[in-house]
């Protein structure tokens, strides 16, 4: 799993860059912040990008179907990678023109609390 990992993360980190490259910004704008991946099948973490890059890049909705009705005992099966910032990463907005809406600034860690709280809530 560890190789796996590590090319996950690989992805991820080019993705970033690529991402960052976009923006006109240093190569390490995101990746810089990045902690260790970790494995989870709860939160969208595409949200914070959304907030980090001014709803530049928008999270996209995700669902899980059902299995189809000639097949309804088929299994479901998920795999998510999240990569993630470090919890102390202050994520504050692309100024415009390059973010297309302002949010107030947020430390990651406090930001991945309160959605997972909201989880909780709805339990």
């Amino acid at each position: 799993m560890t190789e796996y990992t590590d090319r996950m993360r690989h992805l991820a980190d080019t993705l970033l860059t690529v991402m960052a490259t976009a923006l006109g910004g240093p190569d390490d704008l995101f990746t810089r912040h990045t902690a260790t991946p970790h494995w989870d099948f709860t939160l969208n973490i595409g949200d914070l990008m959304a907030r980090w890059s001014g709803d530049r890049w928008r999270s996209g909705r995700h669902r899980v179907l059902p299995p189809p009705p000639d097949a309804p005992h088929e299994e479901l099966t998920s795999l998510v990678y999240f990569h993630s910032c470090a919890p102390g990463t202050t994520v504050e907005s692309l100024p415009a023109p390059l973010g297309r809406r302002s949010y107030a600034p947020v430390r990651a860690g406090e930001y991945f609390e309160s959605k997972m709280a909201a989880i909780r809530a709805t339990e």
